[in-house]
C-alpha cells in the first residue's frame, strides 16, 4: 500500500481544507507553549504537579494537629499559664488565712483585776462585831514598806489572852516590832514576815481597841478588837 498524493494512508485523498498531521502536531505544540507561558506569568493559576517529584509523607501527631488548627498550641500554653497563676494565688490566700487564724489570742475580761506584782493578796471581809472569831483587813502590802495586818484571831477576848495576827512585812530591819492596843504596847512575838502573836493588855475601862503593829518601816493599819 502506498501513500496518496497528500501522504495519507492508502493513497486516499483528503478533502480540501483539512490540515495535515504535521500541521496538527505543530499547532498542538504551539498551544502547549502558550499555556506554559500563561502559567508562569499568572500568579493565581495552580502549578501543575511535578510527575518526577515523590509525594510528601503524611503529617501525623502534634504536627498534624498544628497543621489543622494553627495557633491551637499557643492557646493551650496560655490556658496552662492562667491555671497555674490561679493556683498560686489560691495557695497564697490559704496560707495567709491559716497564719492569721493561728495568731489569734483570747482577750481577758475587761472587768478583771489582778494583784500588783510584789503585793500580798488581800483578804476581803466585813468589819467584825463583838463575838466574831476573826477580824480582816482589805489593805495590800508593799515589799519593804510598813507592815499590813490582814486579820486577827480571835477578834474578841479578855486581858492576858493571846491572839494571832496575820499579814505582811512584820519583820523589822532593826528588830523593833511591837503590837499596840489603843496605843498600849503588848507583849509581841513575830517569827515570820506574815505571822505574829500578841498578849492582850488591860483594857483600862475601854470596851474595844484598835490593834496595830509598828516596825522600823512604820506603823500598820488598825483592826478592831473587842473586850468581853
Amino acid at each position: 500500500m502506498t501513500d496518496g498524493p497528500r501522504g495519507t494512508p492508502g493513497g486516499a485523498e483528503q478533502p480540501a481544507g483539512t490540515p495535515s498531521p504535521r500541521a496538527l502536531g505543530a499547532m498542538e505544540s504551539a498551544v502547549r507553549r502558550v499555556r506554559a507561558s500563561n502559567a508562569t506569568t499568572t500568579f493565581d493559576a495552580p502549578t501543575p504537579p511535578d510527575p518526577y517529584r515523590p509525594p510528601a509523607p503524611p503529617v501525623r501527631g502534634r504536627d498534624a494537629l498544628a497543621t489543622r488548627w494553627p495557633g491551637r498550641s499557643d492557646r493551650w500554653l496560655v490556658a496552662a499559664v492562667v491555671v497555674a497563676a490561679v493556683a498560686v494565688v489560691a495557695l497564697g490566700i490559704a496560707l495567709i488565712v491559716s497564719l492569721g487564724g493561728g495568731g489569734s489570742h483570747v482577750a481577758a475580761p475587761s472587768g478583771s483585776t489582778a494583784p500588783a506584782v510584789g503585793h500580798r493578796p488581800v483578804h476581803h471581809g466585813t468589819p467584825s462585831v463583838a463575838g466574831s472569831s476573826t477580824t480582816t483587813s482589805t489593805l495590800a502590802a508593799t515589799p519593804g514598806g510598813p507592815p499590813v495586818i490582814d486579820s486577827i484571831t480571835p477578834s474578841s477576848g479578855t486581858a492576858g489572852q493571846t491572839i494571832s495576827i496575820t499579814g505582811a512585812n512584820f519583820l523589822s530591819s532593826d528588830g523593833h516590832i511591837v503590837a499596840t492596843f489603843n496605843g498600849v504596847v503588848a507583849s509581841t512575838s513575830c517569827p515570820a514576815q506574815n505571822a505574829c502573836t500578841a498578849t492582850v493588855p488591860p483594857s483600862n475601862g475601854a470596851t474595844s481597841a484598835q490593834v496595830a503593829i509598828t516596825t522600823a518601816a512604820g506603823a500598820s493599819n488598825s483592826v478592831p478588837f473587842t473586850y468581853g
